[in-house]
């Protein structure tokens, strides 16, 4: 059974604006810069149904900056294969995957800090900040 972790252990991910976690469910998460920031949340999606419909819409990716936390687990962000993609991803400290936050309209993420324990800042090339609990990841907020 394929899930988002097997993509990005290839380092891929499915071409579906959301959080994905390891789990198998998705969140639909929609990110908007242009002309005002916005975040739009959507309802909640099986990965793998989604994943069986088009299995090939995926995207390569490339990670920019991984950083460890206080809490000894780790946040990665980056860009997709097209350029208007990004992604921030949270890891175990063994590194495995835990859920993905992919948008399609985003741009890449190009830098990541923690503010507060457990409270990453991910900054997008389109100088926009998205604020996200890592242990609740659908809380996210623009800043």
């Amino acid at each position: 059974m394929e899930r988002i972790s097997n993509l990005w252990d290839r380092e891929e991910l499915l071409i579906k604006n959301g959080i994905h976690f390891s789990s198998g469910t998705g969140l639909e998460v929609d990110i908007n810069y242009y002309a005002t920031p916005s975040i739009k949340i959507g309802s909640y999606f099986d990965f793998l149904e989604v994943y069986k419909k088009d299995y090939t819409n995926v995207t390569h990716i490339d990670i920019f900056n991984e950083m460890e936390l206080a809490s000894g687990c780790y946040c990665c962000i980056g860009e997709g294969s097209h350029g208007s993609e990004g992604f921030v991803a949270y890891l175990d400290a063994d590194k495995n995957l835990l859920w993905v936050l992919y948008s399609e309209a985003s741009n890449p993420f190009v830098r990541i800090t923690e503010e507060y324990e457990n409270i990453v800042v991910a900054e997008s090339s389109a100088n926009f900040k998205v604020r996200i609990d890592v242990n609740n990841p659908t809380s996210l907020s623009l800043i």
